[in-house]
């Protein structure tokens, strides 16, 4: 017999098997636990932060530079000990020791480290409370040595163990390592102080300042709080894969404001970054 196939019949074929295909898939879905209509969220990776609010002051190896005469040298030049800086009626001043000339001072170059050894609380206030004076015929200052310091408040507990190198980031710098020197705790407050090396000509700029002191850095994904539930102490979500939703447990590293942060699983079928998750 033969079969004619009139116009559209291909269509509708097509059409057929199309209706098929989406009952079949959410004929899964149902068997799997998803339920019509039910939002996911894609998961994604993020880098979270826990960090203290610090307020203190930057002590360095300093002198003012205070003569009448010419001046010998340029801003932020390198000089060797016994190098020529100003001529005077009387003679050359001459750098007692090598350093670096910076033009612009605050009036507080007279601060002298050592004054941080066993810093109190009181006694941190009082620096930060100093008013400064700039000398007359102040010329610039002169810094010796690459190392300097940093005192600095903060709630009690703050920090970790004296010795410990930690991260310090100050406004326009990059994150810079400091290793805490001391730590001097009275009632809700601890002084801290940081012996830092690095930070360059625009730490030299650096006087009274806040800083954030790095406390803590986690990596994992990120997951609403309604997408996360407990079954027997565990922790679970419910992954979208393929049109079938799976049970998963996964590790809960933190819960902040809403989220929760999920460690990445090593395993094929757990939890990564580009995942789909329910809510709810």
């Amino acid at each position: 017999m033969t079969r004619i196939h009139k116009p559209g019949s291909l269509g509708t074929a097509v059409a057929v098997l199309l209706f098929l295909a989406v009952c079949a898939y959410l004929g899964a879905g149902l068997l799997g636990g998803l339920r019509p209509g039910t939002p996911a969220v894609q998961v994604r990776r993020v880098q979270l932060t826990r960090s203290a609010e610090l307020k203190g002051l930057v002590l360095r190896r300093e002198r003012a530079l205070c003569a009448q005469g010419e001046l010998l040298t340029e801003d932020g030049r390198r000089v060797a000990a016994g190098a020529p800086l100003v001529r005077t009626e009387e003679g050359t001043l001459t750098a007692k020791a090598p350093g670096l000339f910076c033009a612009d001072l605050d009036g507080l170059e007279g601060l002298d480290p050592k004054r941080l050894k066993d810093l109190s609380v009181p006694e941190l206030r009082e620096l930060l409370e100093t008013e400064p004076q700039v000398p007359g015929q102040a010329l610039g200052r002169l810094v010796s040595g690459w190392d300097w310091y940093y005192a600095a408040l903060a709630p009690a507990g703050t920090a970790p163990e004296e010795g410990s190198v930690c991260r310090l980031r100050f406004p326009g710098l990059e994150e810079l390592p400091a290793r805490l020197v001391s730590r001097r705790e009275t009632g809700e407050e601890e002084a801290l102080v940081f012996r830092l090396t690095r930070g360059g000509r625009e730490a030299l700029s650096l006087r009274k300042t806040g800083a954030e002191l790095i406390l803590e850095e986690l990596s994992g994904l990120e997951l609403p709080e309604e997408a996360v539930f407990q079954e027997d102490g565990r922790d679970y979500v419910t992954i979208l894969s393929a049109g079938e939703a799976k049970k998963t447990a996964v590790e809960i590293i933190d819960r902040e404001k809403g989220r929760c942060i999920a460690a990445a699983s090593r395993q094929a079928e757990g939890l990564r970054e580009g995942c789909r998750v329910l809510l709810g």
